[in-house]
């Protein structure tokens, strides 16, 4: 297929989608060929080119349009179910959706600024706004100032929202739409077999359990492993960005 913009495809039920410059195709993946496309807007109407990476269902693909609107494309009409309103200053309405939204308990959820909205995945009406606030203390006054998200996507899992800025990951209840949790870590935010990734933008990646907390049975574990060799390098990090130091540890 021809690049154009730096689009990105979607697979989903053995189809390939893309959407690029106004233009939503399903293609055949072993040929790439059409099988059939929408066109969501005139070529020559001097908006911006569109192209992203989408969510798609069994039955809709959601994906940013011009404007950074929001668009529910049902793919059996193959006929645009709904699409959020263009936000603009003057009217003070309507989210800017520049990243990927994510689909989830019959919901679509995407990042506006310091926000996660959730839409319905029927009718595109706002079900609940989740705001990332930070809470601090500032002369025994408890101050919230928002964060600007940075996730591209929101991660669902199981009940809950979760989404990051540069310094923080923010954790929602789906149900309250509270922040129930925060995490002195930022970036982007990935699931993976049980840990919640974060990568920070300066290359630092931490790890969370996403679930419960293992089970280890303490009373099993001797008090002191020996004869067992080991040796193990930690990398430092000091004052000399162009000096490592490097401790070694090993059994006696």
């Amino acid at each position: 297929l021809p690049q154009q913009s730096q689009w990105t495809p979607t697979l989903q039920n053995n189809r390939v989608y893309t959407w690029v410059s106004g233009t939503f195709t399903a293609h055949d993946p072993e040929s790439g060929s059409a099988n059939w496309f929408k066109a969501l807007r005139d070529q020559d109407d001097g908006a911006s080119s569109t192209t992203g990476v989408m969510a798609i269902t069994e039955k809709e693909a959601l994906f940013r349009n011009d404007y950074s609107t929001l668009v529910c494309l049902d793919l059996e009409s193959r006929e645009v179910r709904w699409e959020t309103p263009r936000a603009t200053s003057e009217s003070g309405y309507g989210y800017p959706y520049p990243n990927v939204p994510s689909v989830a308990h019959g919901s679509v959820f995407a990042i506006s600024n310091n926000k996660v909205v959730s839409h319905s995945l029927e009718t595109g009406e706002i079900e609940r706004v989740f705001s990332a606030v930070k809470t601090s203390m500032v002369a025994n006054v408890i101050t919230e100032t928002a964060e600007k998200l940075v996730s591209v996507q929101p991660v669902i899992l199981n009940d809950h929202l979760i989404v990051a800025s540069n310094d923080l990951t923010f954790i929602f209840s789906l149900e309250t739409g509270e922040i129930v949790q925060t995490l002195d870590a930022g970036g982007s935010v990935i699931y993976s077999e049980g840990y919640l990734v974060v990568t920070a933008f300066d290359g630092l990646v931490s790890t969370f359990f996403a679930n419960d907390i293992p089970d280890i049975n303490l009373a099993t574990l001797p008090d002191m492993i020996e004869d067992v060799p080991f040796s193990v390098s930690l990398d430092i990090v000091h004052d000399d960005p162009n000096e490592t130091l490097t401790l070694t540890l090993q059994n006696a």
